[in-house]
């Protein structure tokens, strides 16, 4: 798999991403970091101890990184996840765990995706 086709099992677009990041070595090597980011591990155990607040901090920081990386599925739903958060005191359990579960697939998808690219 090349970078071209990464980003489009993941929803982005690596033209765009090109913009932004104009090497492919300068993309390859983000892309690895996002291994190592711990965004959202802490999403998953803030939402589960009901820390709402940190909650949104992570997804923040997750939606973040997936735009500066283009990675257009997971920022599409933690984007959304982000905005059910935002609202700390008012909170719709029942969408933050819908938009979670959607974010952990997405998540895990793009994860597996990096492996594959990688391991190519």
């Amino acid at each position: 798999m090349n970078l071209e086709e990464f980003y489009h099992s993941i929803g982005g677009n690596y033209q765009n991403v090109l913009i932004y990041l104009p090497s492919t070595t300068l993309i390859m090597k983000y892309i690895k970091k996002f291994l190592d980011d711990n965004s959202f591990n802490l999403l998953e155990k803030n939402l589960k101890e009901k820390n709402y607040k940190e909650a949104f901090l992570a997804c923040h920081t997750l939606k973040g990184i997936c735009s500066n990386l283009g990675f257009g599925s997971l920022l599409k739903s933690s984007s959304i996840l982000v905005e059910e958060l935002r609202d700390c005191n008012n909170i719709n359990i029942i969408y933050v765990n819908n938009y979670f579960e959607l974010v952990k697939d997405n998540y895990i998808l793009l994860v597996n995706k990096i492996n594959e690219l990688i391991n190519n």
